[in-house]
């Protein structure tokens, strides 16, 4: 049916101006809270949404090729090319985009994420066992209720009251460093604190190439950390590179993400080490882009929120199912992608509707 429709140099240029710059503003890796504030009260989402509903219009429906500051952008406007991108495979639709490269590339250069070819497959493995994609409940589900409970129950409280959001991100903090590397994790916030520090170099996409020795400090000061959390775990292969399965986890590991880890499948060029911080990354993000979102819906349903607090006279299995489907339906409801300004990219040859043309 012949390639998509190119826009204009008017409707490229709107394009940059009401997405691609306020996105870079707000934070393309890790949000910048003040950025977003702006951001929010300009209502430049809303501002980008018509502006891409009226683009949908005039070229019927199809997506469209716009030209933004990161060069010619495949902008898709039709359920089935969403679809279809969604449900492609890594080798149509690279997940590896040279924007994502320099974002994750200060935090997890050894990243499943940005891994390509046998080491990708190989990664691929090694992240399947650890997190079990399709297995539901995930076998350190009654772990996580266990440990979050332990981390939120005195923050949250059994009356009404305000939730003070430092109090409960620490919080937070502590439960993913406990659930991912083991309880002895727990007050090693300077792990997440590098974590998030590289991500903060990451929002600049590689731009500020002087501040490289800086990252390269910060990187150690989070891999040190994860690879002794880990050693604890399942011994000292496992930290660096390991190869075969590594059996066993010591006290310190058992009920985490290491633990698990300590028993997948690893050969020398897996870097176990390195696909925990996009785990950590995982997690930690949950608190802002699910647990924050969740609340405030929740002060804004009191049917919802009296249900779902817990109460002497509220019945535990009630409280137990409501809780937990609110945050269900928060996470899966969300408007706005985890890192919306690092979507996948097509392989030449291989977008919506077109014959092989070159992608740059």
């Amino acid at each position: 049916m012949g390639q998509p429709p190119h826009a204009s140099r008017m409707e490229s240029l709107a394009f940059s101006v009401l997405y691609t710059l306020p996105e870079f503003a707000r934070g393309v890796v890790i949000r910048r809270p003040a950025m977003v504030g702006l951001m929010a009260r300009l209502r430049t989402y809303d501002a980008a949404q018509r502006f891409c509903m009226r683009l949908r219009v005039r070229h019927g429906g199809r997506s469209v090729y716009v030209r933004s500051l990161r060069g010619k952008v495949l902008l898709l406007l039709s359920q089935g090319d969403v679809e279809r991108v969604l449900s492609g495979s890594d080798e149509v639709f690279s997940l590896r985009t040279k924007e994502k490269a320099r974002g994750f590339s200060p935090s997890q250069p050894d990243s499943l994420l940005l891994s390509r070819g046998e080491a990708r497959l190989d990664r691929h493995r090694f992240n399947d066992a650890v997190l079990q994609p399709g297995t539901v409940p995930h076998s350190l589900a009654p772990r996580v209720e266990r440990v979050v409970s332990e981390e939120l129950d005195g923050i949250f409280g059994r009356e009404p009251g305000a939730v003070d959001w430092g109090r409960l991100r620490a919080g937070h903090s502590r439960a993913v460093l406990r659930l991912t590397l083991g309880d002895a994790a727990r007050d090693d916030v300077r792990i997440l604190d590098a974590l998030n520090a590289l991500r903060r170099e990451g929002n600049w996409l590689g731009l500020r190439p002087w501040r490289n020795g800086r990252v390269r400090r910060l990187r150690r000061v989070m891999m040190t950390g994860i690879e002794r959390h880990l050693a604890a775990a399942g011994g000292e292969s496992l930290a660096e590179t390991g190869e075969g399965s590594l059996g066993g986890s010591a006290e310190t590991g058992e009920g985490s993400l290491a633990g698990l880890a300590a028993s997948a499948p690893a050969t020398a060029g897996t870097c176990p080490a390195g696909q925990v911080p996009h785990w950590l990354m995982a997690l930690e993000v949950l608190g802002t882009t699910v647990f924050g979102p969740t609340l405030a819906l929740l002060a804004g349903h009191p049917e919802h929120y009296e249900r779902a607090r817990p109460r002497r006279s509220t019945p535990p299995a009630t409280a137990r199912s409501c809780a937990p489907a609110c945050t269900r339906r928060c996470a899966c409801g969300r408007s706005c992608p985890r890192c919306p300004g690092s979507s996948p990219h097509p392989s030449p040859g291989t977008e919506p509707r077109s014959r092989p043309a070159p992608i740059s």
